[in-house]
């Protein structure tokens, strides 16, 4: 295999990755990719497997003229590379518009390969990284793929062109950990989130309610148009590891994660990238809320349990024993009298039956979401878990 590579490289090549993140295995999608450019096609694929798992296989070969396809779910991220004439090897990153489909948004973002080697890799893998293992470069990716459940895209891919590339990067080594190097503005970010809300309410001749934020709080709030809404982020403890750090910390399952430090925690993902670039042996501060009571603890982490160790994509960081996942808390909504609505204090946690990493995460989906004029909402209200359908706005 690798004798064929190097002689295909000798002609140029190109690399498609695919990316689809976590707990959205249920919506199937069919993705064709065409390789209708004058260059080699390699095929890399990440998604989820039955063990609850993320895996990393690559590569799978088109040739020029050909068509191959793969089931991807609801968010997935791709890119390609090529070696130009010069035999520099690097990403080429293409307007979305030539995608020709409202599915493929361009983005930027990295992934840790093999430049050369067939590989497989389990674990919990994620997007944006920046500690790879010996051999691996950081490949740029080019598009964010959204399709809707059921819905078939196909992508035409114009391999090479001889088009302006990204160099293939080693990884930097990790910064040392800098609390103060992310210092959000709560105060501001919930002002300006309810004048947005109140300027639509105004405008649609909505009733409002909003909660009072107490100085004291230290959350950012979002604005989210679609749902008419003012959201702050929540990341909880879904699962606590027995005789793990946290668990020696009092931390419970249920338990919300608030800081890191002094970072304000926004998603399950930015839990799992903090805690990525920590070591065994080091001691974090890190707040909780429990029924309302805020806690804080100082936390030794250990090392990743051999079990981990050997899949995880940083099998240097330390470990906490927390699974995190993520929901987001209304703090201020608009609604029209008797309909179904959104309420102070519901906690968001699926979007259809699909989970989503933080606010952030919610607002790309329903940016995304361009064609129906409802969205459905799995929320908690009162301890008591709803299905809303709801009308965009």
């Amino acid at each position: 295999m690798q004798r064929v590579i190097s002689n295909l490289l000798a002609r140029g090549l190109a690399i498609l990755a695919l990316l689809a993140p976590g707990g959205m295995a249920e919506a199937k999608n069919l993705l064709n990719y065409c390789n209708v450019g004058n260059t080699t096609l390699f095929v890399a694929m990440v998604g989820h497997t039955g063990r609850g798992t993320v895996a990393l296989d690559g590569w799978r070969q088109v040739e020029v003229g050909e068509c191959g396809h793969v089931t991807v779910s609801f968010h997935s991220v791709l890119g390609f590379a090529v070696v130009n004439a010069n035999g520099r090897k690097g990403m080429q990153v293409y307007d979305a518009s030539l995608a020709g489909n409202p599915a493929f948004i361009a983005t930027e973002t990295s992934y840790c390969v093999d430049p050369e080697k067939n590989f497989h890799r389990e674990g919990a893998l994620w997007k944006d990284c920046t500690i790879c293992r010996p051999g691996e470069v950081l490949a740029r990716f080019a598009f964010h793929v959204k399709p809707r459940t059921d819905e078939t895209l196909t992508l035409r891919i114009p391999a090479d062109k001889n088009g302006e590339i990204f160099p293939l990067t080693k990884p930097a080594p990790s910064p040392p950990f800098d609390p103060t190097s992310w210092n959000p503005t709560p105060e501001a970010s919930f002002l300006i989130a309810m004048r947005g809300l109140a300027e639509q309410q105004e405008q649609l001749g909505f009733r409002i309610k909003h909660i009072d934020r107490a100085p004291t709080v230290t959350w950012r709030a979002y604005y989210i148009r679609q749902l008419g809404a003012v959201l702050r982020p929540e990341t909880h403890a879904a699962s606590v590891v027995k005789g793990s750090p946290a668990d020696k910390a009092g931390i419970r399952r249920g338990d919300e994660i608030v800081r890191f430090e002094d970072i304000d925690l926004k998603s399950a993902w930015h839990a799992r990238s903090l805690l990525a670039r920590t070591r065994p042996g080091e001691t974090h501060a890190i707040a909780y809320l429990r029924d309302g009571q805020r806690h804080e603890a100082k936390i030794t982490l250990q090392a990743l349990p051999a079990s981990l160790a050997a899949t995880d994509l940083h099998p240097e960081q330390g470990w906490l024993g927390v699974e995190f996942e993520s929901a987001a808390r209304v703090v201020g909504v608009i609604y029209r009298d008797d309909t179904a609505h959104l309420e102070l204090d519901d906690d968001i946690q699926k979007i259809g039956r699909t989970d989503f990493d933080g606010v952030d995460g919610l607002a790309e989906w329903l940016a995304r979401d361009i064609g129906p004029t409802t969205v459905e909402l799995q929320a908690e209200r009162k301890g008591k878990i709803l299905v809303l359908t709801l009308n965009k706005l």
